[in-house]
């Protein structure tokens, strides 16, 4: 769902920026435009790596925790 959203905005921007310019847009225009696009889903991945990385990390405490508990 996030990708979505970030790739609607993009979008979006990206749509205003080309409608504002004065200059035609060119096949290189159109390729920055994609590059664009690509920069901000990897950026959107990133994200959610780090939220599944910092889930793990609390999950782990957790579970060594419990376990110094029963040792005990």
């Amino acid at each position: 769902m996030g990708y979505i959203i970030v790739f609607i905005v993009v979008s979006l921007i990206i749509g205003v920026y080309f409608s504002k310019r004065d200059k035609p847009m060119t096949p290189s225009s159109w390729y920055k435009g994609i590059a664009v696009l690509a920069f901000a889903m990897v950026i959107v991945a990133a994200f959610y790596s780090i939220d599944a990385i910092q889930q793990g990390f609390k999950e782990g405490i957790e579970e060594d925790s419990a376990i110094e508990d029963v040792s005990k």
